[in-house]
């Protein structure tokens, strides 16, 4: 499977934002792990065409909300508040 256009962009902007580590290295692979469990599962990657902008932040917005779950019930309070601050903005971006 050919990697997605999009995930070479998320790649790309990942390579220009953090420092070249072994973290970077096992984030790069877990996107693309990802992307590989998301083809075999839906059968598309996020290339798809068929979602406006819209749809695509409320996308994020719920699996934003989701993560601030998980943070709270593995005791990261702080992490939380940040994916929560992000969820806002988003909130306040469809609001708008």
């Amino acid at each position: 499977m050919a990697i997605a256009y999009n995930t070479h962009r998320v790649l790309e902007l990942l390579e220009r934002t953090t420092p070249d580590t072994i973290h970077r290295q096992a984030l790069k692979e877990r996107i693309i792990e990802r992307e590989k469990a998301g083809y075999e599962k839906y059968g598309r990657t996020m290339d798809r065409q068929d979602y406006e902008q819209r749809d695509w932040l409320l996308h994020l917005l719920g699996e934003l909300m989701d993560a601030a779950q998980y943070a709270m019930r593995a005791s990261d309070t702080e992490l939380a508040n940040h994916l929560l601050e992000d969820a806002y903005r988003i909130q306040k971006r469809l609001d708008d």
